[in-house]
């Protein structure tokens, strides 16, 4: 495991909204907007698993997720990894965690019924950087 650097952790804490890719069955990148979440181990994103992604991992569980400082869109960080789901992980309680960040709101708003996975990415790369730009 890589931890993430101290200069990035902010990011898991604004409403950013990150991208994760991952590898559909031909080899091909898929790549989606996600809400993200890190646990000072792993990266975390909920997801229903009737979704490609949720598909994509079960079969190759590699993953990247990226965070583009919404506040400055010349940093960034990118995490990948492989990534875990277990059955004794919450994903609702996480959903509603990100649905208090990112939405300002209590709980997720939308079905709960749904059949929701929590993926939790373990960082084997990290890299990030700021872009100087010109005063």
């Amino acid at each position: 495991m890589e931890p993430i650097p101290e200069e990035f952790l902010d990011l898991f804490d604004k409403p950013a909204i990150a991208t994760i890719a991952t590898l559909l069955p031909d080899g091909q990148p898929h790549n989606v907007p996600v809400w993200v979440g890190y646990d000072g181990s792993d990266v975390l994103v909920v997801t229903r698993r009737a979704t490609r992604k949720y598909r994509n991992i079960r079969r190759d569980p590699r993953a990247t997720v990226t965070i583009v400082d919404p506040d400055d869109p010349s940093r960034y960080v990118e995490v990948r990894g492989t990534v875990e789901t277990r059955d004794d992980d919450d994903p609702l309680e996480v959903v509603d965690r990100f649905a208090d960040r990112y939405w300002n709101v209590e709980k997720y708003p939308h079905s709960r019924e749904a059949d929701r996975a929590l993926l939790r990415i373990r960082p084997e790369h990290v890299s990030g950087r700021r872009i100087e730009t010109p005063d």
